[in-house]
């Protein structure tokens, strides 16, 4: 579980590379997952299955396989819903999510879908399917040929491909020098169930700037949390913001690289925000590797959602609050005035609670996972205080 240090902060050392490796293991094990069910779900014909099996044997390793695509397949296999009537559906999930992460140049297949089927933000409801694909186009249609949905490949390189449809609801953005993501409108089928006072805008890219610029100042603010972002995030919902004095943000386990962002928001409160959801990002593929805590970890009074919530929850929020911690210190060292007070001192607050319960619960009842990402994040608080 050492490796795993390297998701406690961007400054322990090559989270990238670990991201990748991460990314492209859970993938072999969600294909190895599916060829296992098919023997005792009577499945005859595995060929699709076996040679994504193969090609992602002999890849390197990718961090866009981190997508939620693939996400919603683990979240299939875990809810126990692949049976003999929708184990092809979900392989041909898996294989829409393979293709999009650009390990295959072509797309071949024709199946009937006994449950919805999610591309690029889209959902494609049950029924016989024919989907193709290339590096440039992705087209599904119905058994009559009507497109129920197209997708375009915006290739910006050296950054990775984005898909999108035709239709300007999804706006693609550059971050700084190294990524580009996609600003998608409330159209997309990605509910990550944020805050449920805040709605997704109509138009997110008159909101572009906002990320543009925080990137692009980040980037040359702190290489390593620059990094920390662009390397693990690939769509942004913005967000109506509640009021003058509160941001909100969200990210879902089964759903990676997508986050939800408030807008309007200061340079400083959206890279707050980003790197907040980010960190998520990272712990979350964590955890698909092990637990945080210990089978009878007590529960804790969270003030962030001011409820009851598992030790997991405390150290998640903890792992968020305490980088957004490290990157307002850092900041605050190049220009003072560029953090506002008010946050900083609510980041301070929850970070201080937290610290509380799990300076009590570490050594006890946290797992040698969640210790991992708990002590030099620990550690790098206390040399700045």
């Amino acid at each position: 579980m050492q490796q795993f240090t390297l998701f406690s902060t961007p400054l322990e050392g090559n989270f990238a590379a670990l991201a990748s490796k991460l990314a492209t293991l859970h993938l072999k094990l969600l294909c190895k997952r599916l060829h296992d069910l098919a023997k005792p779900l009577r499945i005859l014909d595995t060929t699709v299955l076996d040679s994504v099996l193969v090609s992602v044997e002999a890849d390197e390793g990718s961090i866009l396989y981190n997508s939620p695509e693939i996400g919603l397949v683990y979240k299939t296999i875990i809810a126990s819903e692949v049976n003999s009537e929708t184990w092809h559906t979900v392989v041909a999930q898996l294989v829409i999510g393979v293709f999009l992460a650009s390990l295959r140049d072509q797309l071949s297949l024709d199946l009937f879908s006994n449950i919805p089927i999610f591309v690029g933000g889209h959902e494609v409801s049950p029924q016989h399917l024919k989907i193709r694909g290339d590096t440039k186009r992705l087209v599904i249609e119905n058994v009559g040929g009507s497109v129920l949905l197209e997708l375009l490949s915006h290739l910006d390189e050296p950054r990775p491909p984005l898909w999108m449809t035709s239709d300007k609801r999804s706006v693609p953005i550059k971050l700084g020098s190294a990524s580009q993501i996609l600003l998608a409108g409330q159209t997309s089928a990605w509910r990550l169930g944020g805050p449920r006072d805040h709605t997704p805008v109509e138009r997110p890219g008159d909101y572009a700037d906002q990320f543009e610029d925080a990137l692009k100042y980040l980037e040359k603010a702190n290489q390593e949390y620059y990094l920390w972002v662009v390397l693990i995030l690939r769509q942004i919902t913005p967000i109506h913001r509640i009021d003058e004095m509160t941001i909100g943000s969200a990210s879902n386990f089964y759903l990676p690289g997508i986050s939800q962002i408030t807008v309007p928001a200061t340079l400083s409160e959206t890279i707050e925000m980003l790197v907040h959801e980010c960190s998520h990002q990272y712990f979350n593929l964590a955890m698909k590797f092990g637990s945080m805590q210990t089978p009878d970890a007590p529960s804790y009074y969270s003030p962030l959602t001011k409820s009851e919530r598992p030790l997991d929850r405390i150290l998640i929020g903890y792992h968020a609050f305490g980088n957004v911690q490290l990157i307002y210190d850092a900041l605050k060292r190049l220009v003072p005035e560029i953090v506002l007070p008010a946050r900083y001192q609510t980041v301070q607050e929850g970070l201080k609670e937290l610290s509380v319960i799990l300076e009590k619960e570490s050594n006890r009842n946290l797992t040698h996972l969640g210790r991992a990402l708990y002590f030099p994040l620990q550690k790098r608080l206390a040399a700045e205080s």
